[in-house]
Order: C-alpha cells, then structure tokens, then sequence
C-alpha cells in the first residue's frame, strides 16, 4: 500500500491533499498483475482508468495510419497514466503495453468521483491540476510556434541570400564574356578604321 501512496503523491490531482484523502484514494482502487507482452490500454478506445506503475516497465506508443509503431515513452515504478480518465472518459491518446512483469494500481472513475464525495477539497486539487497542465501545454504550444517562425523566417532570409547570390554570379558570368566581346568589337573597329590610300 506504500508503494501506491508513493505513487498517487506523484499524481498532480492529489499532490497536496492531506494522507487521509490519499489513503481513502488508495483504497478505492485495486492492485493488478500484468505479464510482459499485455495490452492495456488501446489508442482510441474510451478508457475510465489511471494507472500507477508499481513495479515493471511499459511502454506508451502511437500507432500510423500504416499500422507502424511510434514509441513516445517508456515509464517504470512511480510513474502514473491515464489521470484525466477520471474526469472526462476520452479516447485514448496511446496504447499502452507492459515491457515486463509487473504490477499497475488501477483507480477507476467511477471510485475517483466517489472520493470526491467524500473529499470536497480533492476538487480544488484537480482544479488546480488541470489550470497548470493547460498553461503548459499553452506555453509549449506558443515556443513550438515562435519556433517554427524563427525557422520559416531563417528559411526565407537564406533563400534571398541565395537569390541574390545566383544573381550576382549569373550577372559576373555574363559580364565577363560581354567584356571580352566589347574588347574584341574595339579592337576590330580600330582596325578596320585604317585611313584608305588614294
């Protein structure tokens, strides 16, 4: 039960509640065993279950339109998933298989909102949660924008340094042929300038 407590401290849902909540939290839910090679939780499928590594490794992947794997994390004991299950039910974003051996403290939502019968001030926590998962993800959000207009603005700068450098060698190649056709048209009206003899 340690390691559950342990676990459910991590969750930023229930972070600053006081260990009674925890504990009535961490009884509502049940300790599963799961074997190298399960599945757990399937992309798209609605799911209304955290999940707390106890012991083992999984691994949480996407899936392409090709069918090929995309690994996006690989968690071991203390890590937690699938927390906003408990407040919406949503598809998933990722399947999610154990690596090894091991254990999951699964809580599900029905249990979660019963806990927040008997803990009001459990809502403040999730509140609180979430407003502070929404801010980052705005903020990861606006660096991967500002990013990517630094990187179209460097684009189009070394595409007009490009430009212009084609132009001024296209301009020098055409030049120095000109000149040496100007030179040769001189020196041929020069020549053919000879005063006649009368």
């Amino acid at each position: 039960m340690l390691d559950v407590i342990a676990s459910l401290r991590t969750v930023p849902f229930f972070q600053n509640l006081p260990a009674e909540a925890v504990d009535d939290i961490a009884r509502a839910g049940r300790v599963e065993s799961k074997t190298s090679g399960a599945l757990f939780c399937r992309e798209g499928e609605t799911s209304r279950s955290m999940y707390a590594v106890l012991e083992g490794t999984i691994r949480v992947y996407k899936t392409d339109a090709d069918g090929n794997e995309f690994e996006l994390n690989r968690l071991g004991p203390g890590s937690v998933l699938g927390e906003l299950a408990l407040l919406d039910g949503a598809p998933r974003s990722a399947s999610v298989q154990c690596v090894s051996d091991g254990e999951l403290y699964v809580l599900e939502q029905v249990d979660f909102l019963d806990a927040l019968e008997s803990h009001p001030h459990l809502l403040r926590g999730v509140v609180l949660a979430l407003t502070a998962q929404l801010r980052d993800r705005v903020e990861d959000d606006f660096r991967r924008e500002q990013t990517l207009w630094t990187v179209r603005t460097e684009a189009e700068i070394a595409r007009h340094r490009s430009l212009a450098q084609m132009v001024a060698g296209v301009a020098h190649e055409l030049n120095t042929p000109l000149a040496s056709a100007a030179n040769a048209g001189d020196i041929i009206a020069k020549r053919s300038n000879v005063p006649k003899s009368k």
